[in-house]
């Protein structure tokens, strides 16, 4: 720390005029007793600056006195200082504190406020002091320069230190989010055993837990997707989240569940472009690795069908496991559907939508055409002009037929 041994001296009267003489051997002389009642100031009004286990009060006295030591520096140099350097054990100090955000920044920011107005405190009294008496014209011309050099000081202090809590902050959660990202990826490829990830993840693995994959195309919905993954934790009931993020989105597991968890999460609000896939629930380190997988496998068959929103990867199980095999899935489209299932034009796809919701509504033409607000005519028409495609009557109860209807858009994309 810089902090000079002696003042710039001319002599005692020559240096009432000069607010610097005046400020330094004031503070040289009430060093211990200024000290003092700025750190009982500090303390009093933020306790939460007391974070240290032991004898919390010997740290902030410390870094009280270390600015105290640096202001005597700045208040005894004459004419304009435009930069306030700060020795390196502030931002050594901040950063420290910072990587436990103990105390948060607001809090520190506050403390040098409370600092400042304290010191102007004693200094007004000291002014008024018998023993350190002012004249007026002197004492005008000493509050006038400790003001403003008081001003530019803490405004210095306040900029440096905020801005070096947050790299340091933003250093160490990158930091933290990498080496839980390598402890993940261990975990998932089974390099770790349940007691050992527990400790790490700090995740309880024995209870029900259930993965998702978060995604988007914009990445301003970032901050969004951040927020539909408070709501879902909310509608899942869980009380943990272990989350991971990643270039474009994020994943992580919640825990755990209540028991109504997928009627609450079918009407999840989720942002346009955003996609949310959950994999089942499962317990135990092998069902933390399985609802991983699921939650994937999810995301790779919603991808194909273009959908967004919430998807559970128990509705779309039956698609993930047929286009494990995509040359027997597209032999089984072309078989089942002919012109109908890879015919990409208008037309086609409207009649295959129609097939779809036929097939959905237990082959009822009147359901059908509430769903898809048309005249129950025009979908007895579009029938009739499937089955001319198929080339046989449709077969309402054919598992295949159905398959075949829903695969028919993922393996064009795949």
């Amino acid at each position: 720390m810089s902090t000079p041994a002696t003042a710039p001296h001319a002599d005692r009267e020559a240096g009432e005029s000069s607010p610097c003489i005046w400020l330094f051997d004031w503070l040289t002389d009430e060093h211990d007793a200024i000290l003092d009642r700025l750190t009982a100031e500090v303390l009093g009004e933020l306790p939460e600056l007391a974070f240290a286990p032991r004898r919390p009060e010997v740290h902030v006295r410390e870094a009280i006195g270390a600015h105290l030591g640096t202001l005597r520096h700045v208040l005894s140099q004459p004419g304009d200082v435009r930069q306030v350097m700060l020795p390196a054990v502030f931002d050594d100090y901040t950063r420290r504190l910072a990587r436990d955000e103990t105390p948060p920044l607001p809090v520190l920011l506050r403390s040098f406020d409370k600092i400042h107005a304290n010191f102007w405190e004693q200094l007004l009294a000291a002014l008024h002091s018998t023993q350190r008496r002012v004249g007026g014209q002197h004492r005008a011309e000493l509050l006038e320069f400790t003001s403003s050099r008081l001003f530019q000081y803490f405004h210095s202090v306040a900029t440096q230190t905020a801005r070096a809590y947050e790299a340091a902050r933003s250093l160490h959660q990158m930091r933290n989010a990498a080496a839980r990202h390598q402890v993940v990826t261990r975990v998932l490829a089974g390099e770790v055993e349940q007691g050992e990830a527990e400790l790490l993840l700090r995740h309880e693995f024995n209870t029900t837990q259930i993965a998702y994959v978060a995604t988007f195309d914009d990445h301003d919905l970032a901050d969004r997707l951040d927020t539909t993954l408070s709501h879902l934790g909310g509608r899942l009931g869980a009380r943990h989240h272990l989350a991971m993020r990643g270039p474009d989105g994020c994943y992580g597991w919640f825990s755990p569940l209540r028991e109504n968890w997928r009627d609450a999460v079918r009407d999840l609000p989720v942002p346009e472009a955003v996609l949310v896939c959950l994999g089942a629930p499962h317990e135990g380190l092998p069902g933390f690795r399985q609802s991983r997988a699921e939650a994937l496998e999810g995301r790779r068959i919603a991808g194909a069908a273009g959908r967004g929103g919430v998807v559970l990867f128990e509705e779309v199980a039956h698609l993930a496991l047929a286009t494990r095999d995509l040359a027997g899935a597209k032999a089984l489209v072309e078989r089942e559907l002919g012109r109908l299932g890879v015919g990409e034009d208008e037309v086609t796809q409207r009649l295959l939508d129609t097939l779809r919701v036929y097939l959905d509504e237990l082959a009822s033409p009147t359901r059908t055409a509430r769903r898809m607000y048309v005249h129950p005519n025009t979908v007895i028409k579009r029938l009739e002009r499937i089955e001319e495609y198929l080339g046989r009557p449709i077969s309402s109860n054919s598992l295949n037929l159905r398959m075949a209807v829903e695969l028919a858009p993922l393996v064009r994309a795949m």
